[in-house]
């Protein structure tokens, strides 16, 4: 069955994973865009070397290590809690009754980890744009390094959903449920 012949409303596993890593791209995009805007408005607009404005340069004069690193540990205890949180609403995904109620138990679970870590990489680009000191874009880096490891796949899923073996999800083009 081709994506033509589905009918509408109706969502296959490869439209459910084609709309889930679009989201997920764009979210990754999104990190790599604000970290090379923010380096090139810093850049070229006369800030490279930290900022002009009296008020912002005393509030990041001592933001050159404590800051960055209490940057760089808070934003490694909150993905760290992320993922404890993500692996928590999985298990619950897994006692869902049908695979479409597992799948959106599932994709509610990685648009919370996304938020989040795209929330922490705004948090490092912002802290960087205020002080100018360019260890923090560091952390945005570290961000889409963690976005690409977490990339959803049909087969992550799977696994993870504990479906691997289920006969109902060996057909890429099945419908699983209604969109809408």
């Amino acid at each position: 069955m081709s994506r033509r012949n589905v009918p509408v409303g109706e969502q296959t596993f490869v439209g459910y994973f084609r709309s889930l890593t679009r989201l997920h791209g764009i979210l990754t995009a999104g990190q790599v865009l604000y970290g090379g805007m923010a380096l090139l408005a810093r850049h070229s607009s006369g800030f490279s070397n930290g900022p002009k404005n009296a008020r912002w340069a005393t509030a990041s004069a001592g933001m050159d290590d404590t800051g960055f690193y209490a940057g760089l540990v808070l934003a490694l205890v909150v993905l760290v809690t992320v993922h404890y949180v993500f692996r928590g609403r999985i298990a619950a995904a897994r006692e869902k009754k049908t695979i479409a109620e597992a799948l959106a138990a599932y994709r509610q679970a990685v648009v919370f980890r996304d938020t989040i870590g795209n929330a922490i990489g705004l948090f490092a680009t912002v802290a960087y744009l205020l002080t100018g000191h360019a260890r923090f874009v560091s952390i945005t880096g570290l961000v889409v390094v963690v976005f690409l490891v977490w990339w959803p796949t049909r087969e992550k899923c799977l696994l993870l959903l504990g479906l691997e073996e289920d006969p109902r999800v060996a057909d890429p083009n099945a419908v699983i449920g209604n969109v809408g």
